[in-house]
């Protein structure tokens, strides 16, 4: 008699359970990802202008404010802002934190934290 060999129910049942959790949790850290990607860019946008030392601290968050609405960034307020005047560079930093609930009362949190210097 010939001995039998495959995978069992149990394997295929923890395999799609498995790859059923890790699809999950990729849409559910997806969309805080690309919005990050929107204020990295925003960023980035700000360091390149020549000239955005000499401006005020109001008129870099209307700046800035424009470009994460051109990115469609949503969760970054004024309060994620902090702006840093020195001699010769300014200093923008975004830090600000996601709260993705995942399943019942469990969730994630994802910090993100980025510097631009302004000259």
């Amino acid at each position: 008699m010939k001995q039998q060999a495959g995978l069992s129910f149990l394997s295929v049942f923890f395999g799609i359970l498995i790859t059923g959790l890790v699809v999950l949790l990729i849409f559910k850290i997806g969309p805080p990802y690309l919005e990050h990607y929107g204020v990295v860019s925003s960023l980035k946008s700000l360091e390149q202008e020549v000239g955005m030392h000499q401006k005020s601290n109001t008129e870099l968050m209307t700046l800035l404010q424009k470009r994460l609405d051109i990115n469609d960034v949503r969760r970054v307020n004024s309060k994620d802002v902090t702006i840093k005047k020195q001699s010769r560079q300014t200093t923008m930093r975004v830090a600000y934190e996601v709260q993705v609930p995942l399943v019942s009362n469990v969730d994630l949190l994802i910090t993100f934290d980025n510097t631009a210097l302004l000259r």
